[in-house]
């Protein structure tokens, strides 16, 4: 095959009527026995719907945060060997602001506890795993559809309004927790650019029944990030060696 191609080549750019260079189908062509890993770098921005519960105030759902935040991390892909299918592993950092509110004593004349409510903003390391799925399209294209799980990390906390509680404990400073549905990524691919929109929906910790409260809750996260891959693409076409 290496050497029909050569002299198809050949034979396009010297000897047809109109000598143009032709693509060759080789490296698609060759059986791929073997995983192949890539990685890069990605960027964007991210939007989080999420819920601030004030025990203060039974029943209330504020929104924490409702704003676009930029984020950055790195990502890797073990494709499997028909190239068609992907395993998905990605660490991202990005900015929030959250909000609670912490125990500072009790009514005695109801006996019930005194809340004060406090805002925070922080850092969230999130890791995501999932599989994606590349249709091939014209001129090294591919459209791209991705499920995966999540979890999330809440880092650094630092209180920027109202009381701050005694002591730092984990559930005074959380995100939203994910939802049983996978998060869902459609996106496009060119060459070593990747153009990526994701969702991920958190649960509804006000909800009473199980779709809204763990299925699909009414908290969400939308990103639209671009990554690029960086070192040589393992499937690509090697230069031929030749003797000094």
């Amino acid at each position: 095959p290496a050497g029909l191609t050569a002299v198809a080549q050949t034979y396009a750019g010297a000897c047809a009527a109109a000598p143009t260079p032709l693509l060759s189908w080789l490296p698609q062509a060759t059986p791929r026995r073997r995983v192949a890993v890539r990685g890069g770098v990605l960027a964007g921005a991210r939007y989080n719907q999420t819920e601030r519960t004030d025990r203060s105030r039974p029943g209330s759902q504020d929104c924490a945060d409702c704003l676009a935040r930029p984020f950055g991390g790195l990502y890797a892909e073990v494709f499997q060997p028909g190239r068609a299918t992907a395993i998905y592993l990605e660490l991202s950092l990005s900015q929030f602001r959250g909000g609670g509110s912490s125990e500072v004593g009790l009514n005695q004349s109801t006996n019930q506890f005194i809340y004060a409510p406090y805002t925070y903003r922080a850092w969230l390391r999130t890791a995501r795993l999932g599989v994606r799925f590349m249709d091939p399209l014209p001129r090294e294209q591919y459209w791209l559809v991705g499920f995966g799980l999540e979890t999330n990390r809440v880092m650094r906390p630092r209180i920027t309004a109202g009381t701050r509680p005694a002591e730092l404990r984990d559930q005074d400073f959380y995100f939203a927790e994910t939802a049983l549905l996978p998060n869902l990524m459609l996106g496009w691919r060119h060459h070593r650019l990747t153009l990526a929109l994701d969702g991920q929906l958190y649960t509804d910790s006000q909800a009473t029944d199980f779709l809204t409260a763990h299925l699909l809750g009414s908290n969400f996260a939308l990103r639209l990030g671009v990554g690029y891959q960086l070192g040589r693409n393992p499937d690509a076409a090697q230069p031929a060696r030749t003797r000094p």
